[in-house]
């Protein structure tokens, strides 16, 4: 027997003993549950990636909204720096201030003890 009609007739012995089922019934079930699972698939597919999409747009929302907030606090630490450095000039002519009053004074002090 060549392996085509022993193919056939296993098929027509398994529809033999499924008794009711009908052919037409089982050509249905054997050409529509297959595409029919496919696009049950694609399906769950796109839904995952819809919602894929969406929570990769969240996500670049929030990177963008702490993106800007690293800015702001870069912006704020280049005033903070600024205000630094005024300070510390500011503080530096007062040293520099002080320390030409006291060598003044050391120096009346000094010309005075030679007086005596």
């Amino acid at each position: 027997m060549a392996p085509e009609l022993s193919t056939a007739m296993a098929l027509v012995s398994m529809i033999e003993k499924m008794g009711g089922w009908q052919v037409g019934t089982i050509l249905g079930v054997l050409f529509l549950v297959p595409p029919l699972l496919a696009y049950l698939g694609v399906r769950m597919i796109a839904r995952a990636l819809v919602g894929l999409r969406d929570q990769i747009a969240a996500s670049e929302a929030n990177t963008q909204k702490v993106l800007l907030e690293f800015v702001h606090r870069y912006d704020n630490n280049i005033e903070l720096v600024k205000s630094y450095q005024r300070t510390s000039e500011a503080l530096s002519d007062i040293i520099r201030r002080n320390t030409m009053a006291m060598t003044k004074l050391v120096d009346r002090i000094d010309t005075m003890r030679e007086g005596r």
